[in-house]
């Protein structure tokens, strides 16, 4: 009788790696936002010329105002701080131009 154990162990354990590079990468990015400290109050933020996601968390002033490098094409989670710490993020309204491109992201921090 043939012994199909070994070869599908193997198969198992080299494919395993594959399977969880890609599951990692197909994760959902989040727009990361980092707003002033105390800050409380409305957002405004201009996208930059190109489509997808910044580098790095795109800061806001004081005044809730910022300029992002890029703004992801489709709609996105936001992920706000403040001092550190997550807070939540209402109101998200993101305004695109005719061809769907983002060009704003607006939102209400609490």
């Amino acid at each position: 009788m043939l012994n199909l154990r070994k070869p599908i162990a193997a198969i198992v354990f080299f494919l395993s790696p594959l399977v969880l590079t890609l599951a990692l990468g197909c994760a959902k990015k989040s727009f990361a936002v980092e707003v002033a400290h105390g800050f409380i109050g409305n957002v405004y933020i201009f996208c930059g010329p190109t489509v997808g996601f910044p580098s790095k968390p795109v800061r806001v002033n004081s005044l809730g105002g910022g300029n992002a490098e890029s703004c992801p094409g489709g709609e996105a989670d936001i992920t706000v701080l403040r001092d550190g710490m997550t807070v939540t993020a209402t109101a998200v309204n993101w305004e695109r131009n005719g061809d769907g491109s983002p060009v704003a992201l607006s939102f209400n921090v609490k």
